[in-house]
C-alpha cells in the first residue's frame, strides 16, 4: 500500500484498513465456530479421524488465502467493503454447506 501526504487520503486509506480489519476479526471468529462445530460431524472412522486431525490447518490456510486476497484487493485499489460482502457471502454458503452434510451423515 503507498501511503498518500495529504491527511483526506491518510484518513480514507486509515478507515479502508479499519473495515478490513474488522471484517477478518468476523471471519476469524466465524471460522473459530466452524472448527468446534466440526467435531464429530465426520463420523467415528478413519476419515472423520483424519479431518479432525487436521481441520485446524485447513482453517489456517483458508485465513492465508483470506489475508493474502485482501492485500491484493487492497493494494489493486478494489472495493474492500465489496470484497468483504464476497467473504460473508461465501461463509454463508459454507455454512449452509456443512450443516447439510453433518445432517446428511447424522452429525448435525
Amino acid at each position: 500500500m503507498t501511503v498518500a501526504n495529504d491527511p483526506d487520503t491518510l484518513d480514507a486509506q486509515g478507515q479502508q484498513l479499519m473495515e478490513l480489519g474488522e471484517a477478518v476479526a468476523a471471519s476469524v471468529d466465524r471460522l473459530g465456530d466452524k472448527a468446534e462445530s466440526v467435531h464429530g460431524c465426520f463420523g467415528n472412522g478413519e476419515i472423520g479421524r483424519l479431518m479432525e486431525e487436521h481441520h485446524g490447518e485447513v482453517l489456517n490456510t483458508a485465513l492465508d488465502v483470506l489475508y493474502v486476497a485482501a492485500y491484493e484487493v487492497q493494494s489493486a485499489g478494489g472495493d474492500l467493503k465489496g470484497f468483504a460482502q464476497q467473504w460473508r457471502d461465501a461463509d454463508d454458503a459454507a455454512k449452509s454447506d456443512f450443516g447439510r452434510i453433518g445432517d446428511e451423515m447424522g452429525g448435525g
